[in-house]
């Protein structure tokens, strides 16, 4: 359910556009929300929250209540529900209800030693790990817990192939793989993600066919396995740009072996863009926005790709502002801005 919202919410995201928001989206991503505060969530005396026993993305143990990844979705979903009514300025008792049980959802995802376990009292470690940064995005990729869940899950999960759903699983499954790839990109580790979106291939079957999972027999299911495909280029896409509300970052996980890279990609807000690394170093950017808003965008680079001040044209380079690790250039908003060096 929180996976539908997902897609919703980004397809704002990544089209801004409002009329699609109020006619598409938000009826979606209302009744997904909806969902979870009538049917899924549970509150005691106390505050507390947890779920009904419910199958979770962890299919090991089952049922289970409070599992991560039912918790982060439904925290996710009121989260983009409350923040799409507003922008809306539709159903204000519905985003009281939803504050309330954002806060609470807030409080109590299921957390020990310092990291998100699948569920309360669990003591393996699985996939869900990852879901409060993506698909869920609760919580920062750079949060303390959120990292130390995601490299739980890197160095548990690690199977014949490349990843799998569990710590005791004994199958390979590319899109756990790339699940992974995507919250480490997130959190700008490149060697990580590059050392595994080379690995999730090696489940791939004959001619290339990623599939769902497979054995350590080497025998796969699900060949052609579109949930697989899509993962998959959504991590390699999520190492060459990361893409949020108020800035972009360019090649925020990319290995130091990869010199040579271009790409043209929708972001958030929206806009398209386009880079080109040859040798290592920044050569070209261009950044098209249809629209101008009130607030110029900023663009963040691993200072090690980025040379002198580029050339600009058709736009504004308004500030460049050099640290130790990242560069970050204030764009103005709206048009198409070149940038070379």
């Amino acid at each position: 359910m929180a996976s539908i919202a997902a897609v919703a919410w980004q397809d704002w995201r990544h089209t801004g556009c409002l009329q699609r928001l109020r006619d598409v989206c938000y009826p979606v991503i209302r009744d997904c929300a909806e969902f979870f505060r009538h049917w899924a969530l549970v509150e005691d005396s106390s505050g507390a929250v947890t779920t009904v026993p419910c199958v979770d993305l962890d299919e090991s143990r089952l049922p289970v209540r409070g599992a991560l990844g039912t918790m982060a979705g439904a925290l996710a979903s009121v989260r983009w529900a409350l923040a799409a009514s507003r922008i809306l300025g539709v159903d204000p008792d519905l985003q009281v209800e939803w504050a309330r049980w954002e806060e609470r959802l807030t409080r109590c995802l299921p957390v020990r030693d310092g990291r998100f376990v699948p569920s309360p009292g669990a003591e393996h470690e699985a996939l869900a790990a990852v879901q409060p940064v993506f698909p869920f995005e609760v919580v920062h990729p750079y949060d303390p817990v959120a990292v130390k869940s995601v490299l739980s899950y890197h160095d548990r999960c690690r199977t014949k192939f490349n990843w799998g759903p569990t710590s005791d699983a004994n199958s390979s499954w590319t899109w756990n793989t790339a699940w992974m790839v995507i919250a480490l990109a997130r959190m700008g580790d490149g060697e990580r993600a590059g050392a595994a979106i080379e690995k999730a291939t090696h489940s791939a079957q004959t001619f290339g066919g990623v599939n769902e999972c497979m054995g350590d027999d080497g025998v796969g299911g699900s060949v052609w396995f579109n949930t697989t495909a899509g993962a998959f280029v959504q991590a390699v896409s999520e190492m060459l740009l990361g893409s949020w509300d108020d800035h972009i970052r360019l090649f925020p996980a990319i290995p130091a072996d990869w010199s040579e890279v271009r790409f043209r990609l929708l972001a958030a807000g929206p806009a398209l863009v386009e880079a080109e690394l040859s040798g290592g170093r920044l050569r070209r950017v261009s950044i098209l926005r249809e629209a101008a808003d009130s607030q110029p965008k900023d663009v963040l680079i691993p200072a090690r790709l980025v040379g002198e001040t580029p050339s600009v044209s058709g736009g504004r380079l308004l500030e460049m502002e050099k640290g130790n690790a990242v560069v970050r250039l204030t764009l103005e908003s709206g048009g198409e801005t070149v940038l070379d060096w």
